[in-house]
């Protein structure tokens, strides 16, 4: 299994490095999801409502992991609606063409 992720890896690695001027949209858009994702942890905050604060406290999960997954709902949900958009968008552009 190690052996097939190391060779998963440096196989991108590989073609990233070949072929970087038509691997620079994809790493582009991975700059963007991460840069997304900062920045939803930036302004994510731990819940604070007595049943989830209990639910939390019983679970053992900190505010940092509150954060972490409010930050993941917010990366999720953002990209599904830029996909929908995009799509859409693609169906309406088709359509007039």
């Amino acid at each position: 299994f190690l052996i097939a992720v190391i060779a998963s890896a440096g196989f991108g690695i590989l073609q990233i490095a070949s072929n970087f001027k038509t691997s620079i949209r994809g790493l582009l858009g991975v700059l963007a999801l991460v840069v997304l994702f900062i920045v939803a942890y930036a302004t994510s905050k731990p819940d604070s409502h007595a049943i989830v604060a209990a639910a939390a406290d019983k679970m053992n999960v900190s505010d940092s992991t509150q954060k972490m997954i409010g930050a993941g709902m917010t990366t999720m949900v953002v990209v599904a609606l830029t996909t929908i958009v995009a799509f859409v968008y693609g169906e309406i552009r088709n359509f007039f063409k």
